[in-house]
């Protein structure tokens, strides 16, 4: 019998088909972590535990956002449009400046030179020349025309001087001689009249007497009637020059004093006018060189939409220039802002005043402080990718800048919300996220663990507050089956365990919403995961509370 055994074991077929039951058994084994290889060693050798403690809890809000500068200057091409020419005192004159302005001062000139895109300026610095023979032209000839339009006013004015003389020689000489006069003649007359009144009263004393003829006494009596018409006649005179003559010459030179003046304001408004379209040309001059308005860097303007018929879009040397026309764009490095994207689903937790940190995609390890200092009232209309979510813009000031920020740079903002004390919080390792709901494994008597459901609050980037379900002091498994894509290589020696069999064999839960997810949707899309977990696969799966206020 024992030899049949020999030989039939001695056969090759046989020798294969022993080692294969051999083999299965011991894969069977090792699926089941049984006999030679069961695993022997606790919960506490395999896996590592961390226990729940009460602590302080600063959470946050994320948000994407957009680097600006807060002080930033849109440079324009200011030349005016001057081709209505000029008023000038003559025809010549007036002639000249509206050729010259026909000649392509409209507001419109070229580019000669610009300094590169990028430059550093300082304010006051010079960007960029325009052409300006044209205004220089213009204001050549306008000198002649402000200099014949003074030419004019002076004349006015020394018209208006003379007249005003002419008053004063008047009043002043002319009637206060013609009065003196006039008096001493009536003086003259009244003594005439009473020297032929006496003597014609001795010519008749004397006819009485015999002494004067008759002829003597008509002689007499013909001078004073004489004489009392040369009085009546000086009275008259006196009176006329008074009443009549006096006024009417006076108003007559202040008539002729007010027209002069009237001319003087005349030519002075001409004069003004000139001396403002001087002055407009010099500054059309002076526009031809485009000056920094303060420091900063320059950056080409970029038309998307370049009107009808327009050469481009591009700014450079030899380009013709319109007025209005947008030519740079010059931020201010060291006062800068972030516009922030606020998801319509937290606008609501967020305020002027919150504090922030800032950090840089295109600068890793960056981080700068800063504060929210307004909120749009109306969100913006776009849609991303067929969603139907409202954003707000917010504008958060920094505190200072740094070398290497410059606008249009994507950052992620860290809205601090309201620190709060003494409270249970776990890390997010801990936490396994599913529908909704959050779980945890604990370590209880006896290295048993078991699955338990827990109510989590707000969270950090670090920490989950538990409002419920966990106690201070009891121990937590980091990062339980369920959240690895792999589970745990033995279950030996937890034949006790309260392993929840569906949570082992699942897929990987999805992460819970978090402070990332408040930045609302797309900030995923765009990378802004932070710099220093991208390439945690453990991170990657973390569940996130909403956290907030």
């Amino acid at each position: 019998m024992l030899a049949r055994i020999f030989r039939f074991g001695t056969r090759p077929i046989t020798l294969v088909v022993a080692m294969a039951a051999v083999g299965s058994g011991l894969s069977a084994c090792y699926v089941t972590k049984a006999g030679p290889f069961a695993e022997r060693r606790t919960a506490r050798e395999i896996y590592r535990f961390v226990r729940v403690e009460r602590t302080a809890l600063e959470p946050s809000l994320k948000a994407p956002g957009r680097v600006e500068s807060s002080k930033r200057t849109i440079i324009k091409c200011e030349l005016e449009n001057l081709s209505s020419g000029a008023v000038g005192t003559n025809a010549s004159s007036s002639s000249a400046a509206m050729a010259a302005a026909s000649a392509g001062a409209g507001g419109a000139s070229t580019m000669i030179s610009l300094v590169p895109e990028g430059t550093v300026v300082n304010k006051g610095d010079i960007i960029a020349r325009l052409d300006a023979s044209n205004y220089e032209e213009m204001l050549r000839q306008q000198t002649i025309v402000v200099e014949q339009a003074k030419s004019s006013h002076l004349q006015a004015q020394l018209n208006v001087e003379i007249a005003q003389i002419a008053l004063r020689e008047y009043m002043q000489g002319t009637v206060k001689q013609t009065i003196e006069q006039m008096e001493a003649d009536l003086s003259l007359a009244r003594a005439n009249l009473t020297q032929a009144s006496e003597r014609l009263d001795w010519s008749r004393m004397m006819n009485g007497k015999g002494y004067a003829s008759v002829a003597q006494v008509k002689t007499d009596e013909q001078t004073f009637l004489t004489d009392e018409q040369a009085l009546r006649q000086q009275e008259l005179a006196y009176d006329l020059f008074q009443r009549f003559s006096l006024p009417k010459t006076e108003k007559t030179l202040q008539a002729d004093i007010t027209t002069a003046q009237t001319t003087l304001d005349s030519e002075q408004v001409k004069l003004n006018r000139q001396l403002e379209r001087f002055a407009q040309l010099q500054r059309q001059v002076e526009r031809c060189t485009i000056r920094a308005p303060h420091d900063g860097v320059v950056y080409y303007y970029f038309d998307p939409n370049p009107r009808f018929g327009s050469e481009g879009s591009s700014i450079e040397e030899g380009m013709s220039v319109r007025q209005e026309q947008k030519l740079f764009y010059l931020p201010d490095l060291d006062q800068m802002e972030v516009q922030v994207d606020l998801n319509e689903s937290i606008v609501s937790r967020v305020h002027p005043g919150m504090t922030a940190s800032v950090e840089f995609e295109a600068i890793p390890g960056l981080r700068l402080s800063g504060k929210l200092a307004s909120i749009s009232e109306i969100p913006s209309q776009e849609s991303r990718r067929g969603e139907d979510v409202r954003h707000f813009m917010g504008i958060l000031k920094l505190d200072h800048s740094a070398p290497g920020v410059k606008p249009g740079m994507s950052a992620m903002i860290d809205l601090n919300l309201v620190r709060r004390e003494d409270i249970l919080a776990i890390p997010h390792e801990a936490v396994i996220s599913d529908r909704g709901q959050y779980d945890c494994y604990v370590l209880t008597a006896g290295n048993q663990i078991e699955r338990r459901t827990i109510q989590v609050g707000k969270s950090t980037p670090e920490l989950i507050e538990v409002a419920e379900g966990l106690k201070e002091g009891e121990e937590i498994l980091l990062n339980p089956p369920g959240r690895e894509a792999s589970r745990p290589r033995s279950l030996a020696g937890f034949e006790n365990r309260r392993w929840s069999e569906i949570a082992l064999n699942k897929p990987e839960a999805a992460p819970a919403p978090s402070s990332d997810a408040a930045a609302g949707p797309g900030a995923r899309r765009r990378g802004r995961t932070g710099t220093d977990r991208g390439g945690d696969p453990a991170w990657k799966s973390r569940p996130r509370p909403a956290s907030g206020e």
